[in-house]
């Protein structure tokens, strides 16, 4: 999902540089912004104690992440860092509120985002309980084709 650069700047947004590996928040942190991604790579990940990481998500050019907190009020459920060197163009959680209060299309683009990545998490678990590891690899690759190619 993405929301008009302009309408994000008339309401206070700015745009952050971050480099390849850093992170833009850990999992676990106090949501403050609202992110989108501008240019770059994001990928949205849990980090095990050993290290090994679970992607939750890719995240593309145009795609917000990390917005479960502003709806929540709870800590990031997982951490996002920058692939590449990346833009992020973010609004502070108080105007992001004003916005989607404002913009009723927008909050129910959040609310149909939000349903998509959920019957997503729904499909993912379902296909890793099955016993057929390759046929739950064949059916995820299309899953995860058929999303982004929407």
């Amino acid at each position: 999902m993405t929301i008009d650069i302009d309408t994000l700047l008339t309401m206070g947004a700015a745009y952050k540089k971050v480099n390849a590996g850093e992170a833009i928040f850990h999992e676990g942190g106090i949501c403050s912004f609202y992110y989108q991604l501008e240019s770059g790579s994001v990928k949205w990940v849990n980090i095990g104690e050993e290290g090994n990481e679970f992607i939750q998500n890719m995240i593309e050019p145009g795609d917000c992440f990390g917005e479960i907190p502003l709806f929540d009020d709870l800590p990031y459920a997982a951490s996002a860092i920058a692939e590449m060197d990346s833009v992020v163009i973010r609004l502070h959680r108080s105007e992001f509120h004003q916005l989607i209060m404002e913009r009723p299309d927008i909050h129910f683009n959040f609310t149909k985002l939000m349903a998509e990545r959920l019957r997503f998490k729904f499909m993912l678990l379902k296909e890793l309980s099955q016993h057929d590891p390759e046929q739950s690899i064949s059916k995820l690759l299309f899953i995860s084709f058929s999303k982004r190619n929407k």
